[in-house]
């Protein structure tokens, strides 16, 4: 899962950055109350004994649209991923046995801009994405230019309001919690920072970067970055600040950089820890296993660990996914929003590290049981965790992005 939208001003590094790195973050709707159904979800233990492949059948739209899906014959994906590391590795095998289509997926490291731009320029031709899976503002956008076709398969309704566009043009199938990554194996006495003092007390001698800027527009200098906003915003609720006060979380990494122990333009990814480049940052936990990959493949063992930011409330980074209008199988796409929302998709998301959307019902219901968990569990993301999921209102985005924009550069960037 990898995305690519640094500005030159970023280091070379910036050709590997990972592709949830850089989505602007756009939420909407349902406010600060804990998404419904969490908290019931979460009131009983459920038992571990389901798998993937013993998971009830897909939803009925699955089967309804199977047939033409086939009769389509392909589908078209960008920017997804078919590394074994990557948080859609496992759906994918999933859907390619449920389908037996087949698959095109072109170029995994694209950017949501560059989705949303081949969407539009190989229109009418056979290599067009058939669906877009971006960050909720570029799905917005798109939506708004009249970019995507409503889809809404069984499941859809389960989706909380903040996380789908009314009307079915684009829904978020899943998202991720920022924790903080690091490589013991690199810092002093092998200790891995897990809470924010240990992060204030990091010898210079470490390099703490960060996954790009928090600042959007032309303030960011090309490399906005949903993941460093989400990365603020969840310091800020673990240091004494709210869905109305994201200034501790930027108060919290001026401190840092003024201390000389936190480098803001240090670009801090799964590829950048694994060559050593960094050894410590803030990541969404699906970024985990892909960074754990990287570490094996470059012989340096699986010795990243990923801590959970303590705090009242878990902050979730939702990505989108839209079916493109006119797209060369329109079925195949339909069919894949499906299954991203099915029983099967949930669970393969969560062996890949990502949490479905669907979570609080499907754990509810059972068909999410606590071995489902076993991926994200050793990261601090249990059903109890998830039931503090909380997300802010529209205008405390917008408010908090205004705040990041004016104050990162003088407070914590020193321009």
């Amino acid at each position: 899962m990898m995305h690519r939208e640094y500005g030159h001003a970023m280091s070379d590094a910036r050709s590997e950055m990972t592709r949830r790195t850089l989505l602007r973050l756009g939420l909407a709707g349902a406010g600060m109350a804990a998404i419904p159904g969490f908290a019931t979800a979460c009131s009983s233990k459920k038992s571990a004994t389901s798998t993937i492949a013993s998971t009830t059948s897909a939803p009925s739209s699955f089967d309804a649209l199977l047939g033409a899906a086939r009769r389509d014959g392909k589908l078209n994906l960008i920017a997804i991923s078919d590394d074994p590391d990557s948080a859609y590795h496992v759906l994918l095998e999933e859907f390619r046995r449920a389908s037996h289509l087949e698959l095109n997926l072109t170029v995994p490291p694209a950017g949501s801009a560059m989705e949303v731009s081949s969407a539009r320029q190989l229109k009418g031709k056979p290599d067009q994405p058939d669906v877009i899976d971006v960050g909720t503002s570029f799905a917005a956008d798109a939506a708004a230019e009249g970019l995507f076709v409503a889809s809404t398969p069984d499941g859809w309704v389960d989706v909380p309001s903040v996380a789908k566009d009314p009307s079915g043009l684009w829904t978020c199938a899943y998202y991720g919690v920022i924790g903080i990554v690091s490589d013991p194996a690199t810092l002093p006495g092998r200790v891995s920072p897990a809470t924010l003092d240990d992060l204030k007390g990091l010898p210079r001698s470490v390099t703490f970067g960060f996954p790009g800027d928090p600042r959007t527009g032309a303030t960011a200098g090309g490399s906005a970055s949903a993941e460093a906003f989400a990365a603020v915003w969840t310091v800020a609720l673990a240091n004494g600040g709210s869905f109305d006060d994201i200034g501790p979380g930027i108060e919290f990494f001026a401190d840092l950089a003024k201390a000389g122990v936190f480098q803001p333009t240090k670009l801090a990814i799964p590829e950048t820890l694994a060559s050593g480049a960094v050894q410590v940052t803030l990541l969404n936990n699906f970024e985990f296993a892909r960074t754990t990959g990287l570490m094996r493949k470059a012989g340096k063992g699986a010795s990243v660990d990923f801590r959970l930011i303590p705090a009242t409330s878990t902050f979730p980074n939702y990505y989108a996914q839209g079916a493109v209008k006119g797209s060369p199988h329109p079925n195949a796409a339909k069919l894949w929003l499906a299954y991203l929302l099915s029983e099967q998709g949930a669970k393969a998301y969560l062996a890949g590290g990502a949490i479905p959307t669907r979570f609080p019902t499907l754990y509810q219901q059972g068909v999410i049981a606590d071995a489902d968990l076993k991926a994200i569990e050793p990261l601090g993301l249990t059903a109890k965790t998830l039931s503090n999921l909380q997300v802010p209102l529209p205008e405390q985005v917008a408010k908090a992005q205004q705040v990041v924009n004016a104050q990162w550069g003088p407070k914590v960037l020193g321009t």
